[in-house]
């Protein structure tokens, strides 16, 4: 493993969050980077043509999904909170328990 990786394997949380509060633009751009990971892979979403590609993603075929992201106040760390919408899926709690 690259000596440079291991060594921020190691870092202690405090550390850690030196570095992210030094660098906020480098996050922004590696959160960013992790989120359309996600939604490519797990999601199975084509971001060039806006849909979902045939086999649909880990959840079942997602029809749409949207996401908001903000930080915390206490620390700036980003997060997102994600609504997904998979197709024949019953669209009210009712109707998932019925």
């Amino acid at each position: 493993m690259n000596s440079g990786l291991q060594q921020c394997l190691t870092y202690t949380k405090a550390k850690s969050g030196e570095i992210a509060t030094a660098n906020p633009y480098i996050c922004a751009r590696y959160f960013d980077y992790l989120m359309n990971v996600f939604i490519e892979v797990a999601l199975n979403w084509n971001m060039e043509a806006g849909c979902t590609r045939a086999e649909g993603g880990l959840f079942g075929c997602t029809t749409a999904f949207f996401a908001a992201t903000e930080a915390q106040n206490s620390t700036g760390s980003l997060h997102t909170h994600m609504l997904i919408w998979i197709k024949d899926m019953p669209a009210t709690v009712d109707d998932y328990y019925a």
